[in-house]
């Protein structure tokens, strides 16, 4: 995060604390008769170039991480029936097309009620 808060000051002080930001958009290549492209790249001043695309993602997770984990926070904070409680889904268990980590869960007072409770039949 660090990385990119100090990009983010050199395109915002050109040359001060952070120095300059370098941006190569999309580059072609010729390497023994085939073509290929390269993906944008950036650096800051002498520093090793990194993919944009690797680091916006890091970024992505790292933003949707403190998101998720700041909502969880907050719904801690309010009242809930005492059988409730936040419960983190194994990511073995996680859908691919849905990824949720969290759910409203019963806590182990919520499951001995449902234990307790007498199944209807068609004579009651």
């Amino acid at each position: 995060m660090d990385s990119l808060i100090r990009k983010r000051n050199a395109i915002e002080h050109p040359g001060g604390h952070s120095g300059h930001l370098h941006v190569h958009d999309f580059q072609t290549m010729n390497h023994d008769g085939k073509i290929g492209v390269l993906s944008p790249i950036w650096r800051r001043n002498d520093e090793r170039s990194e993919h944009i695309e690797s680091e916006m993602s890091v970024l992505n997770t790292n933003l949707f991480t403190f998101c998720e984990e700041s909502i969880l926070l907050f719904l801690e904070c309010f009242p809930k029936p005492s059988i409730l409680c936040l419960q983190q889904i194994p990511e073995d268990k996680r859908r691919s097309e849905y990824p949720v980590k969290y759910k409203m869960g019963l806590n182990r007072k919520g499951i001995q009620m449902v234990q307790q409770c007498k199944p209807k039949t068609d004579s009651d």
